[in-house]
């Protein structure tokens, strides 16, 4: 286990969301790196986030497997159709993960 040291601090990426840019300055060695990326992308979201390791893998795999462009377009979408009827509800990271495939076929009905 990796004890606490005040000397290594540690600055979460930040994601620019008009750009998709990501911008870091110290290199991660955690489990998720790319996570709270992904978080950020949802905006305002839990705490519990943080530590579920559900949402955390989720949000790793959407990264690496989809990108932040990408990410960001499908949030984007459902932002706009949510009110639908048929819409696939998507609130967290593992649901956007787990239901990604029922977005994509929502958007190609519309």
């Amino acid at each position: 286990m990796k004890t606490y040291n005040e000397n290594e601090s540690y600055q979460e990426p930040e994601v620019n969301l008009d750009t998709g840019e990501i911008t870091t300055t110290k290199k991660q060695t955690k489990k998720y790196p790319n996570a709270q990326i992904v978080f950020g992308l949802f905006g305002k979201y839990p705490a519990n986030w943080k530590i579920n390791k559900t949402q955390l893998q989720s949000a790793e795999n959407l990264f690496l497997e989809r990108g932040v462009v990408q990410i960001l377009k499908a949030i984007n979408f459902y932002k706009e159709n949510k009110e639908s009827e048929f819409c696939p509800v998507i609130n967290s990271p593992y649901y956007l993960y787990s239901k990604w495939a029922k977005l994509i076929s929502y958007k190609k009905r519309q």
